[in-house]
């Protein structure tokens, strides 16, 4: 009697054990497919992300170039300011020193007749 109640407890164990299997089974390929889904999903986000980056890049180069160039012209513009404020000064100065040879010749042409200029004294 002892014989046959082990058998029915090994073999009742082994059924029960069976059948865990089988749903164990089940379970683990649905883990092994959710986890496929997981690895493609991953994968693709990597790449969205990936290419999120390209386009943030060019963009950002594009954009970048842009101010690059608005930042040359706007440092011409300056430089060109600068160059027009030097050619006043310059002439300026250029006309000055015509003023003051013409007034020296004028001066020295009067002194040779025996005039002179008048200058007032404040």
């Amino acid at each position: 009697m002892s014989s046959d109640r082990m058998m029915a407890t090994s073999y009742r164990f082994e059924v029960n054990k069976g059948g865990v299997n089988t749903k164990r089974g089940i379970q683990e390929a649905r883990i092994a497919i959710l986890e496929d889904q997981a690895f493609e999903e991953k994968s693709i986000l990597k790449k969205n992300q990936q290419s999120f980056k390209t386009f943030w890049n060019d963009s950002f180069d594009t954009l970048n170039d842009s101010f690059r160039a608005l930042n040359h012209q706007k440092g011409l513009h300056e430089d060109l300011k600068i160059i027009k404020k030097a050619n006043v000064m310059m002439r300026r100065d250029a006309l000055k020193r015509l003023y003051h040879q013409d007034y020296v010749q004028y001066e020295s042409e009067l002194n040779k007749k025996g005039l002179c200029i008048h200058k007032e004294r404040l």
